[in-house]
């Protein structure tokens, strides 16, 4: 028999990112057959310090890139599972009915630094020691607080407090799940466990039970509800997988999964990232934040070094200033572990003087690699392990080594 065509194989992986959603439909090879990019997603200042956005313009964007990526191949795509990549710190208060009380506070909104600023110095290391972050706002934690103190008709109102990954994950299946690396943002997890810290809670004001409970990456979410699957263009019951933080599941695609690798995020902000086999932040460089790694018995420990992305483009002088802050941090690294290398992702790759700069600075190899949704196919990864695929492909390799 002729003319019939045999549907390809893929998993699907989100990337929820605070811009745009970014989706990739990648198959049995680890190829990317299929991709698709939301428009921007808004974000609003009702006020001085305020950055809001509405969970239902965050949902119409993940509907827009699926759909766009099962559109951008010519060839037949059947689905098997979803796994999502998802920002972190952001606060969804969500009401009786399941549907949000009030909008997305995001990890940018910045008007609970009063609040951080009043706490005592023992206040502030108890919340990294016990969370694993430094105290500020952005976090789940001080917004939680700042909520309770300014806007209590609200923090009132708000039966459960979600974060992006667990209230998208609600509208795909039905569910209320979450994981440690995501959960880590809301800076009311203890970071040695993967629980939820009572200590935290009781900062916070709020109950265990008005978080989702938090479960490993990889578990299955649910299945697909009719109503997401009808609006995604996808099968009802398809299995829908925890995921992890974007930086997380990047980290997990790029084969920055042992200790000694460094990843390098050169975007907007610069975030340098390494891993470590140890819960426990006092042995951490305290400028470092820890949080769980997608595998279990992993940590992240990383520093955000700061805008140095803005401008470079604009001035030739400004990408050694920012490579020399990134040496002057692999420096503090080196405490941990002895170091093996750089991966480096994000827009500053575009500068092709990076990679020597940086090799020639820090004195390690260096990989540099070119733009895609690394948290999307890192996602992509985890759904591929969870329905039993084998390995997608041979560890990441770098578009330029020096």
């Amino acid at each position: 028999m002729t003319g019939l065509t045999v549907a390809i194989e893929a998993v699907l992986g989100l990337d929820v990112g605070t811009t745009t959603v970014k989706a990739l439909l990648v198959d049995r090879t680890g190829s990317v057959v299929g991709s698709g990019s939301s428009d921007l997603i808004a974000t609003r200042s009702p006020e001085t310090g305020g950055a809001e956005q509405d969970l239902s313009e965050i949902w119409d964007a993940v509907v827009t890139s699926v759909r766009r990526a099962t559109r951008s191949s010519d060839d037949d795509i059947a689905v098997s599972g979803i796994s999502m990549a998802a920002q972190s710190g952001s606060v969804c208060p969500v009401g009786s009915d399941n549907k949000p009380c009030g909008p997305v506070v995001t990890w940018m909104d910045s008007r609970s630094a009063q609040t951080v600023n009043s706490w005592s110095d023992e206040r502030h290391r108890s919340v990294r020691a016990l969370s694993g972050w430094h105290a500020g706002p952005g976090q789940g934690l001080a917004t939680i607080v700042w909520l309770r103190t300014d806007k209590p008709d609200l923090f009132g109102a708000a039966e459960r407090f979600a974060s992006v990954d667990d209230a998208v994950g609600h509208l795909l299946t039905g569910n209320w799940l979450t994981n440690p690396s995501n959960a880590s943002g809301m800076q009311l997890m203890d970071v040695a466990t993967s629980g939820w810290s009572d200590d935290l809670l009781s900062m916070a004001g709020v109950e265990s039970t008005q978080l989702s409970p938090i479960v490993g990456t990889s578990e299955q979410l649910g299945g697909l509800t009719p109503a997401a699957g009808d609006l995604l263009d996808l099968n009802p019951g398809l299995p829908v997988f925890v995921g992890g933080h974007d930086q997380t599941c990047a980290a997990l695609a790029l084969g920055v999964t042992e200790p000694g690798v460094i990843l390098l995020s050169a975007g907007t902000a610069w975030v340098l990232t390494t891993v470590t086999m140890s819960g426990d932040v006092a042995g951490l460089p305290t400028n470092m934040n820890l949080g769980p790694h997608a595998l279990t018995g992993r940590w992240l420990a990383s520093t955000n070094l700061g805008g140095l992305g803005v401008g470079l483009a604009d001035d030739e002088e400004a990408l050694p200033i920012a490579v020399n802050s990134v040496c002057s941090a692999i420096r503090s690294i080196t405490a941990l572990d002895d170091l093996t290398g750089i991966r480096v992702i994000g827009g500053g790759t575009r500068d092709n003087r990076l990679v020597a700069l940086l090799c020639d600075g820090a004195g390690l190899p260096v990989e540099a690699f070119s733009d895609l949704s690394w948290p999307g196919m890192g996602a992509a990864r985890i759904a591929a392990t969870a329905i039993g695929w084998p390995q997608l492909t041979a560890p990441a390799r770098g578009d330029e080594t020096r």
